[in-house]
């Protein structure tokens, strides 16, 4: 088919240099009690250059070092011999595939920061035959940077997001399992300094609720394994103003595995009703709304029913 015309744009090369230096620790206090504590201190040198389609360099390039410490401390209690807490704090920086290699000259901002604190129990049942896990998480960034056009990027404030998380798994027996999770978030933009306007709002992609649910049954007579998935997601905003939503889906996966000494053959069905859904919209490419726009209204679509088969051997 046609996609329209090539794009004529030039290039803009990127160099980076990183350096890191850290240390961690656990430390056991007694028998039920541990810490564990890091702290890492990072260098990044980052260089950008930008040039048009004709080779020739323009003064939107951007360069810059960044240095900074992040550090993390957790505890693990154990309640009894099969029931534990913890707890768990870290403040760290972007990673570097973020959108700070899109800043160009004149938009001096700063790496994101990021907070998280977790509290949680996991426990063991049934003679170590059923686990479980309960957990609540409250994560906030700031200094967001998104794009804001092909090669640039713009902050876009802070987000914030708090949630509830709970997964379990059981061996019914010595051939059947069974397991599930479930995840509650809450997720929104905060104000700042540099971004108001959409304050309070849901940050894109982000479902409210997500769900999933798996077995696996050996049979006993021959070597064969049979299981299959159920996986939901919540409806999501596929923009920042919430304008735009994104509908919820539910998923099938099944496959069946046979195991001969060393040699695993197995045969995989995804998305086994070929259900239409869409998994991610990119908040740029969605908010072009012009169709002479070359990525006008862009979304990514899940996969249809899709089939593989796979061998694997051990040696």
């Amino acid at each position: 088919g046609r996609y329209g015309p090539e794009e004529l744009r030039g290039v803009s090369p990127t160099d980076i240099e990183t350096f890191a230096v850290f240390a961690e620790d656990a430390l056991q206090i007694n028998d039920r009690l541990s810490v564990i504590m890091a702290v890492r201190y990072e260098e990044l040198e980052l260089d950008r250059r930008n040039f048009d389609a004709a080779g020739v360099q323009e003064a939107s390039g951007f360069e810059r070092n960044f240095n900074w410490i992040s550090w993390r401390l957790g505890s693990v209690f154990k309640l009894t011999d099969n029931f534990v807490a913890y707890a768990q704090y870290s403040d760290a920086k972007d990673p570097v595939n973020a959108n700070i290699f899109l800043v160009n000259a004149g938009e001096d901002f700063d790496l994101t920061d990021a907070e998280q604190w977790e509290i949680g129990l996991k426990a063991i049942f049934s003679e170590g035959k059923a686990e479980a896990t309960l957990a609540y998480y409250d994560i906030e960034r700031d200094d967001v940077l998104e794009r804001i056009g092909l090669d640039s990027a713009g902050s876009v404030g802070g987000r914030e997001s708090r949630g509830i998380e709970i997964s379990a798994t059981i061996a019914a027996n010595d051939y059947w399992r069974i397991g599930a999770n479930a995840a509650y978030t809450d997720a929104e933009f905060k104000r700042s300094a540099n971004f108001v306007n959409f304050a309070g709002n849901t940050p894109p992609n982000v479902p409210e609720f997500t769900a999933n649910l798996w077995s696996s049954l050996r049979l006993a007579e021959v070597p064969i394994e049979l299981g299959a998935a159920i996986r939901f997601v919540d409806d999501r905003f596929g923009d920042n103003a919430n304008n735009i939503t994104l509908k919820s889906y539910l998923l099938l996966d099944a496959y069946a595995s046979w195991t001969h000494k060393n040699l695993r053959v197995s045969a995989r069905v995804n998305n086994v009703t070929d259900e239409d859904y869409a998994s991610w919209a990119d908040v740029f490419y969605l908010q072009q709304n012009d169709p002479g726009f070359l990525y006008a209204n862009q979304l990514l679509l899940g996969p249809p029913r899709t089939y593989e088969l796979s061998f694997e051997a051990s040696f």
